[in-house]
C-alpha cells in the first residue's frame, strides 16, 4: 500500500485504492465500483458522483463527505464497513442501496437517498451540534432499516422518510422538532419513538417484527401524534404505548396485545377498529376517552380520566380493571365483569352479554342503562345509588354502608327477578316492574312511585322499619290483600293504616246465617286485578362519536442544494530559500578559515546561529579533497584527483544541489487546515523511520582538507568531522550555552553497509 494519497483536483477511479495512512479527494469520479480501504486512518472527500459503486474501508479511520455525494450523476452503491464515524454534511444519492455499519454524524442536511433500494443504518445516528440538524431518507418503496439509536447521544432536529418502504425500528428515536414516517413503522425490539417539541406523524401500520416487539410513541405539550389510514400487514405488536400531551389524540385501526395510552389533557378518540388481545390502559387526566367504534375489541381495560369516558367492545365481552371518569359509559356485546372498582358520578351500562359488577369497592351515583343480560352492580357510594332508567334480564341492585340509599327514579323493568337490597333504606319513587321482586332495607321502604310484579311474589323486608309502597297501582285496604303481597318483616302502611307483618290472601266468601235476621247472602269484596304492565322506556340510542381530523400531509422532499465548489489547494512553499539563506558560497577544504557546506548542513540541524563570514580564500588542500555536492561520486570508485592548488579546483559553485544532502519538508495546507495529509516520515537505510527528515551524508571516500580536517566550523579552529579508518568522526558546531547542540547524521557508504558512529 501507499503510505497516503491525496488528490487536489478531481480523480477517475476505479478498482481498489490502498493506503496505509489517509487519502484526500477534492473530487472522486468512481467509473467503476471502488474500494477505498486505509489501515485507521481518514478518508475525505470533497464531493464524488457515480456510476460505479463505493466501498469505505477504513477500519477505525473517519471518513468525511464534505459535499454532495452523487448528485450529479448518483453512485450505484454505498457500502461503508469499519468503525470509524463518518461525517455528512450534505447527502449520498445512489441507484441502488446504501449500507452504513459504523457511527453517523449530520453536520448539515442530511439526506441519504435511493432509486427503491433499502437504506439500512447500522450504528448510531447524532447531530454535530444538539437539534442543528435532521435527516431525511427518501428511499421509495424499499425498506429503511436502523439498527441502532439516533439523536440519543447528540439530539436531531427532524427525521423524515419518503417512501412507502417499511421503517425497521429497534433502538431510541429522539428529536427535538418533527417526525414523519410514510411507510409502515415495524419494531424489530423495544423500539421507542419521541419528540420533545415536535409532533409524530405516521401514514402506515404500527406493527412487529415478529409480534414479540413492542412500541413507544411520545410527545410533549400541544404537539400532536397523528396517525393515518393504516396499509399494509404485519404482526401485532406485543405493547404499544403513547404519551401524548395537551393535543387531542385519535387512535387508527391498530391490532396489538396490548395498549397503553396517557396524555396530559388531550382527549382520545379513535378514527379506526381496535383490537386489544391484553390489556388496555386509558389514562388521561382531564381529557375525555371516546371509543366507540362499532368492531372494538377489548379483553381488560383500565380507565383514569376526571373528564367523561365511553368505551365500546362490539365484538365480545371485557373486564374493568378499574374505572374513574367524570361520568363512564361501557356498552359491550359480551358479558362485563370486574376485578378492580368504577368510580363515577354516573355510570351508564348497555349491550346483550350482561353486567356483573359486584366490587365492592364501586362508588357511583347514578346508574342508568339497559342490558339483554341480567344486571349486577354492588355500590358503596355515600350517601347512595339513584337508579335512572335501566332494563335487564334480571336485576340485582345491593347498596353497602351505614345509613346508604338505593332510590328508584326512573322506570327499572325486568322480566325476571328484581332484588333492591340496601342497608339504609329502599325508596321507590318511580317505577319498579318485574316478574318478581324482592326490596330489602335496613331502614324503610317507601316512595311515591309504583312497584308491579306480574308473575310472582313480591317481597318486602325491613329490619323493623315501616313498608310504604303503592303495590300494583292501587292503593287502599285492597293493597292488603294483593295476591302477591308476602310482608315478610316489619309492618305495611297503606293510606295511614298500619298493617302487622303478615302473609296476605285472597278472602274466603263468608258462610250464610241460619238467623232469618241475617242477610242470607253476605256480599264478597271484589278482589282488585293485577294492574297492566307499564310499557318499557325507549332505551336511548348510542351516541354519534365526533368525526376525526384526516391525518395531516407529510411535507414534500426538500430541494437538494447544488454542491458547493471547494477552493482550490494552495501551492506548496519549498524550503531551499531558507537553508540557501545559511549557506554562503565557500572555497572548499582544506581552508582553516572557510567554513565548508558540511558544517553549514551540520549547523541546520541544530539551533540556528549565524555563521562567521570567515575568510574569503582557503588554503592550500591536498590532492583528494573535493566538494561533496558538487562532486557526487557512483558508489565504489574513487574520486577523481584535483589539483588543491588554494582549493580552487574544488571550490563549490553554491547551493544549486543542496536538496542532495538536507531537506525540510514544508507541508501546505488550506486555510482550514483540512484536506492536506501530513508528510510520511523518512526512512533510514534500513527501512526504519527517522526522528527527523533533515539529513547529512557522508561517505567513506570523504579524507578531508590539510590536517586530515574536513570542514571547519565557520571563522575558527574548532574542528570539523574526521575519518580514520572507516569511521566518522563528529564534533558538534558550538552553540550559545542557552541552546543545547543537536545532532542527527544518517551514513552511507556507497556499495556497503551501514558505518559505525563514534560519538
Amino acid at each position: 500500500p501507499l503510505a497516503s494519497l491525496s488528490f487536489a483536483n478531481a480523480a477517475f477511479l476505479g478498482g481498489t485504492i490502498a493506503t496505509i495512512g489517509p487519502q484526500t479527494y477534492l473530487d472522486a469520479n468512481f467509473l467503476t465500483n471502488t474500494t477505498i480501504s486505509t489501515v485507521n486512518s481518514a478518508v475525505q472527500f470533497g464531493g464524488a458522483n457515480g456510476p460505479g459503486g463505493l466501498t469505505l474501508s477504513t477500519g477505525t479511520g473517519p471518513v468525511t463527505l464534505g459535499a454532495w455525494v452523487g448528485a450529479t450523476t448518483p453512485l450505484a452503491t454505498l457500502n461503508r464497513s469499519g468503525t470509524g464515524v463518518v461525517t455528512v454534511f450534505n447527502g449520498v444519492v445512489t441507484s441502488g442501496t446504501q449500507s452504513y455499519n459504523s457511527p453517523i454524524i449530520i453536520a448539515g442536511t442530511g439526506i441519504f437517498s435511493t432509486s427503491n433500494a433499502a437504506v439500512t443504518f447500522n450504528g448510531p445516528i447524532d447531530a454535530a451540534a444538539p437539534g442543528a440538524y435532521g435527516m431525511t431518507v427518501n428511499a421509495g418503496t424499499a425498506a429503511v432499516s436502523f439498527g441502532n439509536n439516533f439523536g440519543v447521544g447528540t439530539v436531531l432536529s427532524s427525521f423524515t422518510q419518503i417512501g412507502t418502504g417499511n421503517v425497521l425500528l429497534g433502538g431510541n428515536y429522539v428529536t427535538t422538532g418533527t417526525q414523519s414516517y410514510g411507510g409502515a413503522v415495524v419494531s424489530t425490539g423495544s423500539a421507542t419513538i419521541s419528540s420533545s417539541s415536535g409532533a409524530l406523524g405516521f401514514s402506515g401500520n404500527l406493527t412487529s417484527s415478529t409480534g414479540a416487539q413492542s412500541l413507544s410513541l411520545s410527545v410533549s405539550g400541544a404537539n400532536a401524534i397523528n396517525f393515518g389510514s393504516a396499509s399494509g400487514v404485519g404482526n401485532p405488536l406485543q405493547t404499544l404505548t403513547i404519551n401524548g400531551g395537551s393535543a387531542a389524540l385519535s387512535l387508527p385501526n391498530a391490532t396489538v396485545t396490548n395498549l397503553t395510552v396517557n396524555t396530559s389533557g388531550g382527549a382520545v378518540g379513535q378514527t379506526g377498529s381496535l383490537t386489544i388481545s391484553g390489556s388496555t390502559i386509558l389514562n388521561t387526566g382531564a381529557g375525555a376517552i371516546t371509543l366507540g367504534a362499532a368492531q372494538n375489541d377489548f379483553t381488560s381495560i383500565q380507565i383514569t380520566t376526571t373528564a367523561n369516558a365511553s368505551i365500546r367492545d362490539g365484538v365480545a365481552g371485557m373486564n374493568i380493571v378499574s374505572a374513574q371518569a367524570a361520568n363512564l359509559s361501557i356498552t359491550a356485546v359480551g358479558a362485563v365483569t370486574q376485578t378492580g372498582s368504577i368510580t363515577a358520578t354516573g355510570l351508564n351500562v348497555g349491550g346483550g352479554g350482561g353486567f356483573t359488577l359486584n366490587s365492592g369497592g364501586n362508588n357511583v351515583g347514578t346508574l342508568t342503562g339497559s342490558s339483554a343480560g341480567a344486571i349486577a352492580f354492588t355500590n358503596s357510594a355515600t350517601p347512595g345509588l339513584t337508579v335512572g332508567g335501566l332494563t335487564g334480564s334480571a336485576i340485582t341492585l345491593t347498596q353497602t354502608g351505614g345509613g346508604n340509599y338505593i332510590t328508584v327514579a326512573g322506570m327499572v323493568y325486568t322480566a325476571g327477578l328484581a332484588t333492591l337490597n340496601a342497608l339504609g333504606n329502599v325508596n321507590v319513587n318511580g317505577t319498579l316492574s318485574a316478574g318478581s321482586a324482592s326490596l330489602v332495607a335496613g331502614g324503610t321502604i317507601s316512595g311515591t312511585g309504583t312497584i308491579t310484579v306480574s308473575t310472582a311474589p313480591l317481597t318486602l323486608a325491613t329490619n323493623g322499619g315501616s313498608i310504604a309502597p303503592i303495590v300494583n297501582g292501587v292503593s287502599g285496604p285492597a293493597v292488603a290483600s294483593a295476591s302477591y303481597i308476602n310482608v315478610t318483616a316489619g309492618s305495611i302502611t297503606v293510606n295511614g293504616t298500619v298493617m302487622a307483618a303478615t302473609t296476605a290472601t285472597q278472602a274466603s266468601t263468608p258462610s250464610v246465617a241460619s238467623t232469618p235476621s241475617v242477610a242470607t247472602v253476605a256480599t264478597v269484596a271484589t278482589v282488585a286485578t293485577t294492574a297492566t304492565v307499564a310499557s318499557i322506556a325507549t332505551v336511548a340510542t348510542t351516541a354519534s362519536v365526533a368525526s376525526v381530523a384526516s391525518t395531516v400531509t407529510i411535507a414534500s422532499t426538500a430541494t437538494i442544494a447544488s454542491t458547493a465548489t471547494i477552493a482550490s489547494t494552495p501551492t506548496q512553499t519549498a524550503n531551499e530559500a531558507a537553508i540557501n539563506s545559511v549557506l554562503p558560497t565557500t572555497t572548499g577544504g582544506g581552508g582553516s578559515n572557510g567554513p565548508s557546506r558540511e558544517s553549514i548542513l551540520l549547523q541546520i540541524l541544530t539551533p540556528v546561529v549565524a555563521p562567521d563570514p570567515g575568510s574569503a580564500s582557503g588554503g592550500v588542500g591536498s590532492s583528494n579533497s573535493k566538494d561533496k555536492e558538487n562532486n557526487a561520486v557512483p558508489a565504489g570508485q574513487a574520486p577523481a584527483a584535483g589539483s588543491g592548488a588554494n582549493g580552487s579546483n574544488n571550490a563549490p559553485s553554491g547551493p544549486q544541489n543542496v536538496n542532495a544532502e538536507a531537506s525540510a519538508t514544508v507541508v501546505a495546507k488550506t486555510p482550514t487546515g483540512a484536506f492536506i495529509p501530513p508528510p510520511p516520515p523518512t526512512l533510514g537505510a534500513t527501512g526504519a523511520p527517522l526522528a527527523s527528515t533533515r539529513t547529512v551524508k557522508v561517505d567513506a571516500q570523504d579524507s578531508g582538507g590539510g590536517g586530515g580536517q574536513a570542514v571547519t566550523s565557520a571563522g575558527g579552529p574548532a574542528p570539523g568531522p574526521s575519518f580514520s579508518g572507516g569511521l566518522v568522526n563528529l564534533a558538534p558546531v558550538p552553540q550559545p550555552p542557552s541552546i543545547p547542540p543537536t545532532l542527527e547524521v544518517q551514513t552511507f557508504v556507497p556499495g556497503m553497509n551501514e558505518m559505525n558512529l563514534v560519538p
